[in-house]
């Protein structure tokens, strides 16, 4: 569609664009999802072609719709009823031993409580004690001790470290 002829007349634009929809309409009914677990290969079926073609109109200027055209078709109405639950599949969801309908909400859970999450804060600064929401902020942090020293090492102050030496690396080298 990128290369085409600036001089076309607009039915020529027009059936050109129409086929560019219809070939991707039709690629998208030919791929499939792959399945896992096949014990084994399987022959590609051709999946039959939708016989969707667009009118072109003749003899009329071409000029944008002022209403988006819907071409999704509506869902067919559902069978079952949707005021009735489903039937019960285990006690959890009969509500057995609560005395009370699956449906009612819980009486007896806590209000809002906060949620932890996976999260790991940072650790304090080793120096200075200074805590960080951000995980990369104490590592920028810790390059300002050591510009700080001025190249000189420097003696950790964690108990873990039994005053092992620290010493910056020449970022240069």
């Amino acid at each position: 569609m990128g290369d085409m002829d600036e001089d076309l007349p607009e039915e020529d634009i027009v059936r050109r664009k129409v086929e560019a929809i219809n070939a991707m309409v039709a690629y998208a009914f030919v791929c499939e999802p792959l399945q896992r677990e096949q014990s084994e290969p399987q022959e590609a079926k051709p999946t039959p072609l939708p016989e969707v073609i667009l009118p072109i109109p003749a003899g009329r200027p071409i000029a944008p719709n002022p209403r988006p055209a819907h071409s999704t078709p509506s869902l067919p109405a559902p069978s079952i009823s949707l005021r009735s639950p489903p039937p019960p599949y285990s006690e959890f969801d009969s509500g057995a031993g609560t005395g009370r309908h699956p449906t009612e909400p819980a009486r007896h859970v806590a209000p809002n409580r906060r949620r932890s999450y996976a999260r790991k804060k940072p650790d304090p600064c080793i120096f200075c004690g200074k805590v960080y929401t951000r995980t990369d902020a104490p590592w920028d942090h810790l390059e300002d001790h050591f510009e700080r020293a001025k190249g000189e090492p420097l003696v950790c102050p964690r108990e873990e470290c039994k005053g092992m030496v620290l010493q910056r690396r020449d970022p240069r080298t």
